[in-house]
Order: structure tokens, then C-alpha cells, then sequence
């Protein structure tokens, strides 16, 4: 019953407000019964009774496999283990990018300072001494550290080379003296100019592991099923992709539909589909005895778990008239603390739709408790949408 939104790594979910639905009526939910087939075979047969929104008794009976329930239940990540998962994701990710930066920076560095110690070697092997020596006091460093306090929890550090050089006080004479001075006033230049360009290249490199970092991190999100939004730094649940990810599985209930509903339009099946999900009970999937991902979960869980809040059953909607309408448009639309659904399909006199990329959605309210008909949204709902507080609309196009 939110729209899904994330700063920096951190999932922010918004709590439903308490009186969304002002329906006639409640949509009721006489009889669910789920029965795992273990001995006979692959199977969790599901059986419902519920009332339509003019009160008519349904039925619905199918089957769905033990191995569709587990996929859809890895979907589900909470909160708090999202942001560790992103968390160590990013250490690990972001320091194995700074090693393989670091080892081009520091196969250049050590062929640099070798070419530097072979002329001091040479220096002093013609006076017959260690007059000059030069020694590396602080090595290259590109890493990722852990700082909770920073965006995503890590930062990015560097090291530029510290040096200790040595100057011998032994007498030269007048001409060997101004030679030595000379060639440690050359050496001083040359780590200097030498300090100076890995200095810069580390920076370019600590930039580099930055933008490796933000690929990653999208890397992270996609798979997880969410979509990152670089402009505004924020993410969202996929609801496309999931309920795109779903359609395999959801085929034995697109078959029940059909079976059930022989004869029907457009209009009507999705009428069906809408009444069976509103009897469905709300959850808002916040609480602490619903394990999973808190504030969603994807069609099969709805239906397996028995629940479902208002943008989990909108994508469990879209999943299922995918399958039953394939030359239709859908739109999840997402308003302040809400989520309802469009199919484009005919409309009727009194309808709520909206307009959108040139297509006409007739509006559906998924969410329950209240057993609104197909066209007619709650008053929340109209005040948002006469408001034009549409946070978002995700389509899902015709097959």
C-alpha cells in the first residue's frame, strides 16, 4: 500500500493510512483452504469461496507447484536484510575495483621509482659510497572502507606515496660537490614530479571506483527486482518485471479463471479477477509476524500466503489479466501511500479512468477490504487522482 522508495540504500516504506476503502460492502472471503500434494505429486492445491461485489458466492480450485511458491518466496527480502546485503555488497564489490585500479596504478608507480633507484645506484656507485639514498616511507593506497555514517555505508580512500630522502655530509671537492648538489637537487624533482602525477591519478582512480560502485549498485537493485532512479537517488519495487516473472507460474490460475468463467468479456473476467484478490485479506505486510520482504510480495506469495497489501495484489492483478487479456494495456498507478490498477478495456457510463500515452485505462481499486466493482475507485483514490498526486505510472504493454 506504498510506493516503494529508497535513499541511498535505505528502503523507505510509507505506511498505509488506516481508512483507504468506503466501499457499500466488504469483500468477504468465505473459504480458502491450501492442501500440499507431498505423496501425489509436485502440488499445493488451493480452494476458495468468496462474494463478488454483488455478493455472489464463487468458487475457485487450482493447483500451483511447491518449486513456483520457493522462487517466489527468494523474492522476498526485508528491509533489514536488504540494507546489509547492500551494505557487504559494496565493501566487497568496491574494493575488489580499487584492487584492480591500484594494480595498474602501482605497476606504473614501481617501473617509475625503479628508473629513480637505479640512478641514485649509479650516483653512488662512482663516488664509492652510499652518499644519496631514497626510501619509500608510505606506499600507494586506493580502498574501500566501512563508515556507517556515509551514504551506503563505505567510502572510498586513497594513499599518495610518502618518501625519506638521504643526503650523505661527506666532503667532496668544489667540482664533485656542485655535481652532487646537482643531482640531489634532480632527484628531489623527479620524486617530486613523481608524487605529484600519482597524486592525480589516484584521484581519477578514487573516481573510477565511485562510478564502478554506482554500476554495481544498480547491478545490486536489478537483481532484487528493483529499479534505481540516478536523478532523483531513489528506488522502486519492478512490478513489471516481477509480474512479467510470475506469468509462467501463474498459468494454472489463468486456467481456473477460464474454466469458471467460460462466456464472459473482457470486462467481466477482469471483474472476476479483481473480486477474488479484494477477498484476499489486507496486510500491509509491515508487521513483524509476516516474514518476508515488509511492504511487498510478489503474485504467488499473495496467493500462497493468503494476503496481500495494495500494490503486492495490483501486481498480482496485472500478472493474471496478462494471461487472460493479452491484446490489453495495464497500468499500476501509485498515489500517496497507495497503489491501484488500469486495464484498458471498455468503459461504461459513470466509470473512473484516466488517460494515458494516449490509451484509456478504466480504473480498479485491488486492494480490499472494500468490494468495490471494476470502474469505480475509493474516495482517497479520487481525491488523489482529481489532485493530480500521481506519484507514478508503471504500464505493462500488450503481448
Amino acid at each position: 500500500m506504498r510506493k516503494k522508495m529508497m535513499r541511498w540504500g535505505f528502503l523507505s516504506l510509507l505506511l498505509a493510512s488506516g481508512a483507504l476503502c468506503h466501499a457499500l460492502s466488504e469483500a468477504k472471503q468465505l473459504h480458502f483452504d491450501k492442501r500440499d500434494k507431498r505423496d501425489e505429486g509436485e502440488d499445493v492445491v488451493f480452494s476458495y469461496r468468496y462474494q463478488d461485489s454483488a455478493q455472489r458466492v464463487r468458487g475457485l480450485h487450482f493447483a500451483l507447484s511447491r518449486r513456483a511458491i520457493a522462487e517466489a518466496e527468494s523474492l522476498l527480502l526485508d528491509r533489514n536484510s536488504l540494507d546489509r546485503a547492500l551494505y557487504d555488497f559494496g565493501f566487497v564489490e568496491g574494493n575488489k575495483a580499487a584492487a584492480r585500479r591500484l594494480a595498474v596504478l602501482q605497476a606504473d608507480f614501481d617501473v617509475a621509482l625503479a628508473d629513480i633507484q637505479r640512478s641514485i645506484k649509479t650516483f653512488n656507485r662512482k663516488r664509492g659510497g652510499r652518499l644519496v639514498s631514497l626510501r619509500l616511507k608510505k606506499p600507494l593506497k586506493l580502498q574501500v572502507k566501512r563508515v556507517k555514517k556515509k551514504p551506503w555505508g563505505i567510502e572510498v580512500s586513497s594513499q599518495t606515496p610518502g618518501w625519506r630522502f638521504g643526503n650523505s655530509s661527506r666532503s667532496f671537492d668544489k667540482k664533485s660537490h656542485k655535481e652532487a648538489d646537482k643531482f640531489v637537487e634532480d632527484t628531489h624533482q623527479r620524486v617530486s614530479t613523481l608524487s605529484a602525477e600519482f597524486s592525480q591519478r589516484l584521484s581519477l582512480a578514487r573516481k573510477g571506483v565511485l562510478a564502478d560502485l554506482r554500476v554495481e549498485k544498480i547491478r545490486f537493485y536489478t537483481a532484487r527486482y528493483l529499479r534505481f532512479f540516478k536523478d532523483e537517488n531513489r528506488t522502486q519495487i519492478d512490478y513489471v518485471r516481477i509480474a512479467e516473472q510470475a506469468l509462467p507460474s501463474l498459468q494454472p490460475v489463468a486456467q481456473a479463471f477460464r474454466k469458471n468463467f467460460q462466456g464472459k468479456s473482457e470486462r467481466e473476467l477482469a471483474a472476476e479477477v479483481l473480486h477474488f484478490f479484494q477477498n484476499i485479506p489486507y496486510n500491509d505486510l509491515m508487521k513483524g509476524k509476516v516474514r518476508g520482504f515488509k511492504g511487498f510480495a510478489p503474485p504467488i506469495q499473495v496467493i500462497a500466503r493468503n494476503l496481500g497489501d495494495c500494490d503486492s495484489k495490483s501486481t498480482a492483478v496485472m500478472a493474471l489479466l496478462r494471461l487472460l487479456l493479452e491484446k490489453r494495456s495495464l497500468a499500476i498507478f501509485l498515489v500517496p501511500n497507495h497503489a491501484f490498477l488500469g486495464v484498458e478495456i471498455e468503459t461504461k457510463k459513470g466509470d473512473d479512468v484516466y488517460t494515458h500515452e494516449g490509451k484509456t485505462y478504466v480504473l480498479m481499486e485491488t486492494a480490499g477490504p472494500g468490494a468495490f466493482p471494476i470502474g469505480e475507485l475509493s474516495k482517497t483514490s479520487k481525491k488523489h487522482l482529481k489532485a493530480g498526486r500521481i506519484d507514478d505510472i508503471i504500464t505493462l504493454p500488450p503481448r
